[in-house]
């Protein structure tokens, strides 16, 4: 499924444009060891997404203390995924070659993760 668009609104400021988007893995269960064997467990959900900003998109803007976010990920054909509380966890910033702009990935916690 293709991406249409990735949009933070943080403060009421649309931001848009990111080059990369991806989901982090969800972990619904764990296997646990018991004296006699394995079990599964439920553990609470947690969501978080990875995503690579580019100077015109917000590379340049200062993302240290980000909270309280929302990510809306729209895909091509109508649906939609909404990231709500989201924190940022960690910025890596890429290499600079003079070639190409410099990008910066950012690491987000969300609270939930909403479908529609």
């Amino acid at each position: 499924m293709k991406i249409s668009q990735v949009t933070i609104v943080l403060d009421g400021e649309k931001i848009t444009g990111f080059k990369q988007f991806k989901e982090n893995e969800i972990e619904e269960a764990q296997t646990v060891e018991l004296a006699d064997g394995e079990d599964v467990v439920e553990v609470p959900p947690k969501y978080g997404f990875s995503l690579t900003v580019v100077p015109d998109s917000g590379a340049d803007r200062d993302w240290s203390g980000t909270k309280n976010a929302t990510a809306i990920i729209q895909y091509k054909g109508g649906k939609k995924v909404v990231f709500t509380g989201c924190r940022l966890l960690k910025q890596t910033p890429g290499d600079i070659d003079g070639k190409t702009a410099k990008e910066t990935q950012l690491d987000f916690y969300a609270r939930t993760r909403k479908v529609s």
